[in-house]
């Protein structure tokens, strides 16, 4: 069953107030609306989209992070519990691929991973002196990470 459009913006409302990384896709699975009934939503309720939420819960958690500058980290840093746990996201653009095959390049990805966890030490001055890296799938053109 549908909902009415007040419950529905509602609903999302609420639902990007839990998750602010829900993709507009998920959003519209979920409510049972087209991509475009929750892009409409979204612009009455003055949410902005899901790469603005994610840059301003990024630029909120920059205070935390002692070791590293902001502008020096790869990737958006969107939770971190200092000396605890910390998580990022980088989109994958086209200067982060091969042009042949369009695969990431494996020293992007490990950049963004070894400024996170850089990020997540809580002093002032860190440096990584070893990494185990295991890369699970294929990264490609437009991924999120």
């Amino acid at each position: 069953m549908k909902l009415k459009k007040q419950a529905r913006q509602e609903a999302i409302k609420n639902e990007i107030e839990r998750n602010p990384f829900i993709t507009d896709n998920a959003l519209s699975d979920k409510f049972a609306v087209s991509i475009q009934t929750i892009r409409l939503d979204r612009t009455q309720l003055n949410i902005p989209e899901l790469r603005k939420r994610i840059k301003h819960v990024a630029k909120e958690n920059h205070y935390r992070i002692r070791s590293i500058d902001g502008s020096e980290i790869i990737g958006d840093v969107i939770n971190v519990e200092p000396n605890k746990q910390a998580v990022s996201m980088i989109n994958i653009g086209e200067d982060s691929v091969f042009s042949r095959n369009y695969i990431a390049r494996g020293h992007v990805l490990f950049a963004q991973a070894n400024s996170l966890c850089v990020a997540l030490i809580h002093k002032p001055i860190v440096l990584t002196r070893e990494s185990k890296v295991t890369f699970l799938k294929p990264v490609k053109l437009n991924d999120v990470v």
